[in-house]
């Protein structure tokens, strides 16, 4: 005991726990013993080692029930528990404490709003909404009471559940920095429900009240929508102006702007200029995922102008060159028309008899029909009309009012999360009606449930057979999803190339990028991943940004590129607070163990418990190498000690059968 208050006062820390231990597991003198105990609880908080803080509180209560001491222990061991991650267990040793002070009461709430952020973070929205609003039960931080309440609006926002969503915002005071933050999303809220008026009133205050200098991209969106409503309530000047603003924004979506300032010129009568930005867009943005909508407006626009040659011309360009399948239907609907207006109706007949054969679901498909007839009727005959009419019939008879309702009884416990049920009625619906223009969606839905359920295979077969184009894109992503978690790397890469080349969504295609670089890491085409993390790196997926870093290093590992890829893996957990952080950091680990640099591999290990306890997956992971560090020392003891210390403090099942397999062949090789 003396040997270690000698080697604590010089500051010895390490190697005072090691005799600290020894003495607390010996029982010649109990009040020593109690002494080593506690102290050894004590230096073991005061260095960081937060795990071995609360076993070493679990022994002293153990061996110790009556000490005095017991109250200190166990706000130490709270304490403590904040930081390795495991929240649940702090809280539930906060909770234990009878008196609780205001010290106690704030570091509760405070931890309880911590567990709710790193699960809102994780996309447990769930949990994340238990733990704020435990995070409530002592409410003594007013700031971070509406930091609370922000939170749980996102989450009730991403649950799409608007009106309570709505509720927790309207908490918030308008003191509070998370005032204009709660604006925002109201805005997007009032937007997406078509409520332009107000959505614009809570976009122009984020404007002019966010102070938050790194949020200068909320602030162009939230400006780019404030153009976007002034558009759809016909304010056309105006909306001009703002969208002229957005432009002076880095970064800026100039093809969206360009578009929008183009159909406002139609929108206004002025069609020259309208024509003409349209023919600038094509020219400057021909990678742009909205060329296929400039090229139908260019072709409508030139069919207002009876312009019909240049009109067949624009939607031929589309049908020809499409990857949106969704547009093709309209563009040969209104291709149809132009041809007629040219007198040329076995082109005009040949257009809608496609649309009826490849798109019979599609709304235009009754036009189509009916357009074809007046063709027959007034002008040129039809071959074969009776059997496109047969055709139009099949797949739109007319009992749709009551299909439409068995429909939408069968999905309406999809919500309520009823999914057996829900997997019954949607596949009774569709052996009824195989050919409803429900059928498809229907598709889509029986494959989301069985993939909430966890049938991989009954999921792929359902999400195959979707064919409506509003829901083709859904169903693709589910589809590469599934591959991808089942390791089915070449098809998920088939997948989330079609997902890129059907959906102009930037969340689709920004997902799409961040999963196909790590398919093809996972087959080892190193040039595919860095394609893609300079894609990720150069977009506006800021959240992605973080584990592109991560994969361009481990790329630059694999080649053995060790001195690239521990700059790359040094500037990325420089900021990244997150999981890629803490793979990040334990792979700066891995190279200088792989160099043969065993101690500064071993201080780099070290600081992944430091800064990423709350990654124990990484943190037993650093701590197994740590062993292996020792062992190529040939410093067996501290090899063992660490092998010792996972068995007896890690959670992880693998992780302490792993350390128990080194240890057990370290035991070998000394016998």
């Amino acid at each position: 005991y003396l040997l270690a208050l000698s080697y604590i006062k010089t500051n010895q820390k390490e190697l005072a726990l090691d005799v600290l231990d020894a003495c607390r597991k010996q029982t010649y003198q109990k009040k020593i013993q109690a002494k080593a105990a506690f102290l050894y609880a004590k230096v073991h908080y005061e260095i960081k080692h937060f795990n071995e803080t609360v076993n070493a509180a679990d022994f002293f209560y153990r061996s110790f029930p009556k000490d005095s001491r017991n109250p200190i222990i166990k706000k130490l061991q709270a304490q403590a528990l904040q930081y390795t991650g495991d929240y649940q267990n702090a809280l539930l040793h906060y909770e234990a404490i009878a008196n609780k002070d205001r010290e106690v009461k704030t570091a509760y709430q405070r931890l309880s709003y911590n567990q709710g952020v790193q699960q809102y973070n994780d996309g447990q929205y769930d949990p994340s909404l238990e733990s704020l609003k435990k995070a409530l039960k002592y409410p003594t931080d007013k700031d971070l009471n509406s930091t609370i309440y922000y939170f749980i609006g996102e989450i009730f926002n991403r649950k799409s559940n608007y009106k309570k969503a709505i509720a927790w915002y309207q908490k918030i005071p308008a003191s509070s920095p998370y005032y204009a933050k709660a604006q925002y999303s109201v805005g997007y809220i009032l937007y997406n429900q078509k409520q332009y008026v107000e959505a614009l009133q809570k976009f122009e205050y984020f404007v002019s009240h966010e102070q938050d200098s790194t949020r200068k991209a909320f602030q162009r969106d939230a400006l780019l929508r404030i153009a976007d409503c002034y558009y759809v309530l016909n304010n056309y000047n105006y909306a001009a102006l703002i969208y002229d603003q957005v432009l002076e924004f880095p970064s800026s979506e100039k093809d969206y702007i360009y578009f929008q300032k183009a159909r406002i010129y139609e929108q206004k009568k002025d069609y020259e200029k309208a024509q003409q930005l349209y023919t600038l867009f094509l020219i400057n943005y021909p990678n742009s995922s909205q060329k296929d909508e400039v090229r139908l407006y260019k072709g409508l626009l030139e069919l207002r102008q009876e312009k019909y040659s240049e009109s067949v011309g624009s939607f031929t360009d589309l049908i020809d060159s499409s990857s949106k399948r969704k547009l093709v239907p309209l563009a040969r609907m209104k291709r149809s028309l132009a041809y007629q207006a040219l007198n040329n109706f076995l082109m005009a007949s040949l257009d809608l008899k496609i649309v009826l054969r490849e798109f019979p679901n599609h709304p235009v498909a009754e036009d189509a029909i009916k357009s074809l007839q007046t063709i027959h009727r007034e002008q040129a005959p039809v071959d074969s009309l009776e059997s496109y009419r047969d055709l139009f019939r099949k797949f739109h008879p007319d009992s749709d009012f009551e299909i439409a309702d068995k429909f939408k009884r069968a999905k309406k416990y999809i919500f309520q999360e009823q999914f057996t049920e829900t997997i019954s009625a949607l596949l009774e619906f569709t052996n009824t009606y195989p050919a409803s223009k429900y059928t498809s969606e229907a598709y889509y839905w029986l494959g989301y449930c069985l993939k909430r359920e966890g049938d991989w295979r009954g999921a792929e077969k359902a999400f195959l057979q979707v064919q409506d184009v509003r829901f083709i894109a859904k169903a693709t992503k589910n589809l590469a999803d599934i591959y991808f978690q089942n390791q089915l790397y070449t098809k998920a890469i088939q997948k989330y190339v079609h997902l890129q080349g059907i959906s102009s969504r930037k969340k689709y295609i920004h997902w799409a990028d961040l999963q196909l670089m790590k398919c093809y890491f996972a087959i080892g085409d190193f040039s595919a991943v860095d394609a893609y993390v300079k894609k990720i790196k150069e977009s506006k997926s800021y959240q992605n940004h973080n584990e592109a870093h991560l994969y361009h290093a481990k790329t630059l590992l694999a080649q053995e590129k060790y001195q690239e890829a521990l700059l790359e893996l040094e500037n990325l957990t420089k900021s990244a607070s997150e999981k890629s952080g803490a793979e990040g950091q334990y792979l700066i680990g891995v190279i200088h163990r792989k160099l043969g640099n065993f101690e500064e591999s071993t201080e780099q290990l070290i600081q992944v418990k430091k800064k990423y306890e709350s990654y124990p997956q990484w943190v037993y992971q650093a701590y197994l190498l740590i062993a292996d560090n020792y062992v190529s020392s040939e410093n067996i003891f501290h090899a063992k000690r660490t092998l010792n210390s996972i068995i007896e403090n890690a959670k992880d099942s693998t992780a302490i059968l792993k350390a128990k397999e080194k240890l057990a062949i370290l035991d070998q090789k000394e016998n």
